[in-house]
């Protein structure tokens, strides 16, 4: 009994100890309305100062981006405009924000530039930076739904820089010699310096206009949106395709033999023969593959697309993306059978 009446002592001790500890802890505090700790009037306050802050930014953006569209409109009338805004663009970057007040411009940089442009004939693919650059400006300031109109002027500009493209490989290399450039963006010449295709497949985000401007800061491009105009595999894959297998399907036969038309012409321009025959073999053979799956997958092919396939892969048999295509056959006829495990060829 003894024993008992311990053993309770001992659980009543227990409980009333862990019934002070209890007692004893702090309260914490209730939880805040504001997650930032704020009084309700200085919370209402802030906020108040902090949204029109916002407005405010916001119609500067727009204004920004309202005039730097006017100048790149009028600055892409023509070549002599468009070279004429670089080199303003070009000043502001080098000269007027070289720390320097005030601002020096090196002795004969003007002089220097005109000539490279001239040389390098330049002033035809600045223009069509500017154009995408201006592109890429209206379709950021448009709702969604209204972009897919954009995309007719997206090919125009991509099929001229195309254009551009052949144009400048095809024009002598730097020191003579009878060598041509070679593709977009080439190195060539004293110091390194780039050729003139440098300007059709740079980022617009990244160019001079966008650096002299601050433009790179407020230019929101729609997600997917090519970067820059001869970007074939962003405008075609993720543009213009992308919107003729949701909207037009067919169109997408003359999309891609149009993209592959172009190419097809830059790589020829750019390249010796053997160099353009073996580019025909891999690369072209791979984007006739791109196109025939394509149709068959969008259900405009038919079987003819399907014959295709079967006639490439019988005629490519060291090709080196074989095993992609095998996988794509594969594919093939598991929509046809329903079956996931399609038997080998």
């Amino acid at each position: 009994m003894s024993s008992l009446r311990s053993l309770c002592t001992l659980i009543c001790l227990t409980q009333f100890a862990a019934s002070q500890a209890q007692d004893a802890a702090p309260t914490p505090p209730p939880p805040s309305d504001n997650p930032l700790g704020l009084s309700p009037d200085d919370a209402s306050a802030l906020l108040g100062q902090l949204q029109k802050l916002d407005e405010d930014f916001s119609q500067s953006e727009e204004t920004l981006l309202a005039s730097a569209l006017t100048r790149i409109r009028a600055a892409t009338a023509s070549e002599s405009t468009s070279a004429e805004l670089y080199l303003t663009a070009l000043k502001i970057v080098n000269a007027d924000r070289a720390g320097t007040t005030p601002a020096v411009e090196p002795e004969g940089w003007r002089e220097e530039q005109i000539e490279w442009m001239k040389e390098s004939g330049a002033p035809k693919a600045i223009r069509i930076q500017l154009a995408w650059l201006g592109l890429l400006i209206e379709a950021a300031q448009k709702d969604e739904s209204e972009r897919p109109a954009l995309l007719k002027k997206a090919r125009l500009i991509t099929k001229e820089a195309a254009t551009v493209a052949q144009e400048l490989a095809l024009l002598p290399a730097a020191g003579g010699g009878g060598e041509r450039r070679g593709g977009p963006g080439k190195e060539r010449g004293p110091g390194g310096k780039r050729d003139a295709g440098q300007f059709l497949t740079q980022s617009v985000m990244g160019s001079v206009f966008s650096e002299a401007y601050n433009l790179q800061n407020h230019i929101k491009p729609p997600q997917d949106w090519s970067l820059a105009p001869l970007n074939l595999d962003a405008v075609y894959d993720r543009m213009l395709l992308t919107d003729a297998r949701a909207n037009n399907p067919s169109e997408l036969a003359a999309l891609w033999d149009e993209r592959i038309q172009m190419e097809a012409a830059i790589h020829r321009a750019a390249m010796s023969e053997d160099a353009f025959k073996k580019w025909g073999e891999d690369a072209g053979s791979d984007l006739m593959w791109r196109k025939q799956l394509d149709l068959l997958r969008s259900k405009v092919g038919g079987r003819s697309a399907g014959l295709e396939l079967i006639r490439l892969f019988k005629e490519n048999p060291t090709h080196p993306n074989l095993a992609a295509w095998k996988k794509d056959i594969d594919d093939v006829i598991s929509s046809i059978t329903g079956q996931n495990n399609a038997p080998s060829l």
